[in-house]
Formats: structure tokens, sequence, C-alpha cells
């Protein structure tokens, strides 16, 4: 700001030749070009040498990114504000008509903190491209090391809280950029399922998570991948949600055709306590196919265009390579027979689950525990249950618009 003022003071000199031949101006303009140069130099060369600064960038669709939450409920719950210009107010949760929410007091603009005992200033501001709402975010550390200060910092950001309640979960996409929802929980008792294949696999999560000792000593990588496949519509992704839920995880969700190797593998690394989908994975698989097949000669050793992940890639991937420990990835598809087999071997999918229509009993039990309907009028049911279509008929049902009649029909 005073940089701006001098260059100010010397421009009004420059331009007025009568002040400029009375007071000697060129003296006077040379004499405060060289004040700014040297606070220009304090600005460039000196802060520099005992600051460093972290630049955030957030978008914005109809909330605050879980992200920028995040860093506000940081600032507002461990940081310690010396001044700020203006004051906003974060609602916390996305529910507009919640009489519980609960809100954040924090800055706009330039503002002063201490956070982990050092001076950080905070420079927010807003900028619409578009539709969109874009933030940014500058937090200049002063005498701090970056590595230090940077450790502290995104360890918080990724197990911090800054939930009204503990009865949601975070969904982040990974793809053209990532952003952040969340969404409430729900129960392993939610999914309907003939073969009781959920509580099956949230006992095998239990038991990886609780076993680490064992997977050290046997030298074996400690990564935990499943293969969720079945026909469309059988609760491959609602089970995922809610095996999230009971562990008390988040989820990223990985669009492959959409991210670059390195995007990937940097989330991996460093998101701790959550699950990696990778939603139909057989879409992927059949592009790095085609890819393939139009290759020419020449291209077959040269690599692939950055954002077009390779097999090999991936296959690194589900090995445990490019992942931290303690990780745990979920692939689906509604095509197992278009997967390679090299994706498919042991070691890479350590668990493959396969999803599958309702039969009548489960059917039965469903319409029984989310209708009024009589066990009676329930006899029969087919074997072979769409649990998304029946979720849909029920939902009609209790909404009025249709009858149990109808409802049975349409079975």
């Amino acid at each position: 700001m005073l940089f701006c003022t001098i260059q100010s003071f010397i421009e009004s000199i420059q331009s007025n030749s009568l002040l400029a031949t009375l007071l000697g101006g060129g003296v006077i303009v040379t004499f405060f070009r060289y004040i700014s140069e040297i606070f220009q130099f304090i600005n460039k060369v000196i802060l520099n040498l005992i600051s460093f600064t972290i630049v955030e960038r957030f978008n914005f669709d109809y909330s605050a990114p879980v992200q920028m939450k995040k860093l506000m409920f940081l600032l507002n719950t461990k940081g310690k504000p010396l001044w700020m210009r203006q004051i906003e107010i974060m609602k916390l949760n996305h529910d507009a008509d919640s009489v519980n929410s609960k809100f954040l007091s924090v800055p706009h603009g330039s503002s002063l903190f201490f956070l982990y005992g050092k001076l950080i200033h905070i420079d927010k501001s807003y900028e619409t491209q578009g539709i969109k709402m874009v933030t940014y975010v500058t937090i200049r550390v002063f005498f701090c090391t970056k590595k230090k200060f940077s450790k502290l910092f995104l360890d918080d950001l990724r197990t911090i809280n800054p939930k009204e309640s503990n009865n949601n979960i975070e969904i982040s996409t990974i793809g053209d950029w990532m952003y952040g929802i969340e969404k409430q929980k729900r129960s392993i008792d939610s999914i309907y399922n003939s073969d009781g294949l959920p509580k099956k696999l949230l006992s095998d999560i239990r038991n990886f998570i609780s076993n680490e000792h064992l997977y050290r000593n046997l030298n074996i990588p400690y990564k935990r991948n499943y293969l969720f496949y079945g026909k469309p519509g059988t609760g491959k992704s609602s089970c995922v949600m809610a095996l999230a839920s009971e562990i008390n995880w988040n989820i990223i969700c990985v669009d492959v055709n959409k991210s670059r190797i390195d995007d990937i593998t940097r989330n991996c690394a460093e998101y701790k306590n959550t699950i990696f989908l990778f939603e139909d994975i057989d879409a992927v698989t059949r592009n790095i196919a085609s890819r393939r097949k139009t290759k020419s000669i020449d291209d077959e050793c040269s690599n692939e265009p950055l954002g077009e992940v390779t097999l090999s890639q991936l296959l690194n991937l589900t090995d445990g390579l490019i992942t931290q420990d303690k990780s745990i990835c979920i692939f689906t598809t509604n095509h197992i027979e278009q997967l390679d087999e090299a994706f498919l071997r042991d070691g890479r999918m350590d668990v493959k689950a396969e999803f599958k229509y309702l039969d009548s009993k489960t059917a039965r039990r469903m319409l029984i525990e989310k209708t009024d309907i009589v066990d009676e009028h329930l006899d029969n049911l087919p074997n072979d249950i769409c649990p998304a279509r029946l979720q849909e008929l029920i939902l009609k049902y209790n909404l009025g618009t249709i009858n149990e009649t109808e409802l049975i029909r349409n079975i």
C-alpha cells in the first residue's frame, strides 16, 4: 500500500510541470523513486526470506465447497484473530430450513491471525466466472518453514470435521476439478440384499482395518481392493455409501476418464480414512483398449497423452504401489466380462462381490418395512426383482401416486 502511495506521489509531481520547476521536482522525484525501489526490494526480497505463501482456489456452485469450510473452520477453532477488515457468516450445513444450523464467522479481504503460534496474513476475495463464483484465498506465513507449517496445516485439513453433527460423510469427486458435498449417513441395514453381502463386506473391511500389524509382519501391502459387479440397480453404489458411513470414512469418487494419473496418485497418497471409488471401471478399460487399437507402431513406444490413464498405471494403483498404506479402493462394473484378466487376478482384486436381484423373501421384507401393505397380500412375488425398481415403486406408493394393486402388478 505504501509503495502504491509513493508511486502516485511521483506521478503527480511529474505531471505538474510548475511544481516540478518550483520545488526542484527532479530531485524530489529522484529521491522518492529511490525510496519506492527500497520498499519494493523489501517487499519482494526480504519478505520472501521470512515468509512463504499458500494459495487456494475454490469453485462455488450453490454453496461453499467442503474444503473451503474446512479452511474457515480451522481458522475459527485453532486461529487467533488479530485484525479483520471484514467478517462474513458461513453456514456449515446444506439444509436451508434446518433450525439447528451452525455458523462460522470468517474473514474477508485482508486479515491477520496467529495460527500454530505463527503470524499469518489472510487475503480472501471473490471473482465471478460465468454462472460460477470462484474464491481465492492467499495465506502468507511469517517466520516459519514451509515444510513444518504445511504438515500441520494439511494434516488438520484432512482430519478436521466442520459438520454440526456426525450424521454426514463427505463425498468428493476428482475429475476436471475436485469438489465435495456432504451426504447423510446410511446404515448397512438399509441395503437390501438376498445374500447378506453388505454385512459380509462390512465385516471384511473392519477386519482389514484392525489387522495392520499382520500385514506389516507378513510384508504384504496394506491395502484392500474390492470389485462390486452385477446388473444395474442392484445396490453397488448404495453399498459403498453404507460401508463408508459404518466405518466413518469419507468417499472420493475418481473419474479416471477425466483425471490425470498424478492427480489420482496425489489424492490417494494425501487423504486418510477415505474410500476411493472407481465407478463403471469397464468403460475405462474399453477406452484403454480402443486407444491401443488406434495406435500406430511408432506410437506404441511413446507415452500416453496427459490426462489418459494407462492400464499399467491402473494396475500399479491396484497393486498398492502408488497408494498410501491403509487404503481402500472400490471398483464397480456392470460388465465384469469386459475387464482385462490382468486387472482381475488375485492380489489386485482382493474381494470380488456379485450383486444380484432380490429374491421374493427379501423383496417381501423390504415392502413390509417400507409400506403399510400386509404380509398376506405379498404371496406371489417373483424371485428376481431389481432393488432400484422396487425402491421407486415403494416411493410412488408412499407418495400416493399408485395404489397397492398397481404396485404389486408392476413388480
